[in-house]
């Protein structure tokens, strides 16, 4: 099983080390060609289909051999992480909106969130104001990314 998150969009071919069809025809290969570039595909989304993967093969009997990706993508296989909740409409609504004018709202809601989130950075920061506002949670207390 490769967890390769670029090797899930069809098309990238190049510079993904996906392997071609004739290695393909002779060794399964899954999570590969699922989506399209153009497609949001979460680590929340690679995780729950790739837990799905690995029930199926451990329910054949057979073995998962894990390889390939970024060690996010490879944790949230085999750790028992959890991801924030996200809202694809309050994410364009929000990216919007100045980056200083959402660092001032993140500030707002909690002014010692830049001890945990990086302030100059404005995914970082506009993810950190998705989440409180579909959580309610104080910023310090998630994760963000």
């Amino acid at each position: 099983m490769s967890v390769d998150s670029m090797q899930v969009y069809r098309g990238m071919d190049i510079g993904t080390a996906k392997p071609g069809a004739a290695i393909r025809d002779r060794i399964s290969y899954e999570m590969i060609d699922m989506t399209d570039p153009d497609t949001d595909f979460t680590v929340s989304e690679f995780q729950s289909k790739g837990r799905a993967v690995l029930e199926t093969i451990r329910d054949r009997g057979a073995v998962a051999l894990i390889a390939g990706g970024s060690g996010l993508h490879f944790r949230s296989l085999i750790d028992p992480l959890t991801f924030e909740p996200t809202d694809p409409d309050l994410k364009g609504d929000l990216e919007s909106v100045e980056a200083a004018d959402l660092v001032s709202q993140l500030i707002a809601v909690d002014p010692e969130a830049g001890d945990v989130v990086d302030l100059q950075n404005p995914r970082r920061v506009l993810r950190a104001v998705e989440v409180h506002r579909l959580t309610g949670e104080d910023p310090k207390l998630s994760r963000f990314g």
